[in-house]
């Protein structure tokens, strides 16, 4: 006899997970301010995408794939954006991965756009008018299959991207720089993605993760994450951590240390 559907509904509250290294973190700000440098403090498998971390000691998914190797994909080329994907299978499947790091997402999104002109022979989806609307279309399938990839990995996610100023008028509109209708300036994730959707596709990966904070250097030159400010986008969906912490990942750890030392045990 099967199992009836309302033997599986639940019959009490979850108890909220407070473990860092399941946290899935957004973490966005100018070059230097140390988004690496944070990113490779976490126990986790690194993507070195733009291959900014060269001198970090970090768990290196190989830049390359080896002699002789072919995606897992049937029908598709042996491209740098299927390299990827395999390995963010390979993390998923790996019950030893509790971590992972893509550096960049940005750099994620240029090799997926790469691989699909590639398939079509073409630089770029302008080079075939009759067929832009559908190859934008096969692009941002493929990044959004990839962001559904990393929602089923069990671990923690740390995310990194570019930023830009983003100027508002009164009615929230995107306006430019110089306008003289500028209400508000927000640093906020770059994402510049070279496709009509990218603003639907970093409401994707805004929503994918639980943690977004910009990284920015303060007065005294110390590196600083910062989680709440008028002038920056921010989200904590934990509750725990303050508006402004130090980079690095005992800072981190900390209000999350603190949170399971008050926890009621069980």
């Amino acid at each position: 006899m099967t199992n009836k559907p309302t033997s599986h509904l639940p019959k009490s509250a979850t108890r909220p997970t407070i473990d860092p290294r399941k946290s899935r973190i957004l973490l966005y700000g100018g070059s230097g301010t140390g988004r690496s440098v944070f990113a490779s403090q976490f126990p986790a498998t690194y993507f070195d995408l733009a291959q900014t971390a060269t001198y970090l000691e970090i768990m290196r998914y190989p830049v390359s794939p080896p002699d002789g190797w072919s995606p897992s994909r049937r029908g598709k080329r042996a491209t740098a954006w299927q390299w990827f994907l395999d390995g963010i299978d390979a993390c998923v499947r790996d019950p030893q991965t509790d971590m992972l790091v893509v550096d960049t997402i940005d750099r994620a999104f240029e090799l997926c756009f790469d691989a699909v002109c590639m398939e079509h022979s073409i630089e770029s989806p302008e080079d075939n008018m009759r067929r832009l609307r559908q190859t934008y279309g096969q692009i941002n399938r493929e990044f959004g299959r990839m962001l559904s990839r990393l929602r089923l990995f069990p671990g923690g996610l740390v995310l990194i991207c570019n930023e830009e100023i983003v100027c508002r008028d009164q009615a929230g509109a995107i306006v430019d720089p110089s306008a003289d209708n500028v209400a508000t300036r927000r640093a906020e994730p770059s994402f510049k993605a070279k496709s009509p959707a990218r603003h639907k596709l970093r409401g994707n990966l805004e929503e994918l993760c639980g943690i977004i904070g910009r990284t920015v250097i303060a007065a005294d030159g110390s590196r600083m994450l910062c989680i709440s400010s008028r002038d920056s986008l921010g989200k904590d969906r934990t509750g725990l951590l303050p508006a402004l912490l130090g980079l690095d990942y005992e800072s981190f750890c900390e209000p999350f240390r603190k949170a399971y030392s008050a926890a009621p045990s069980e």
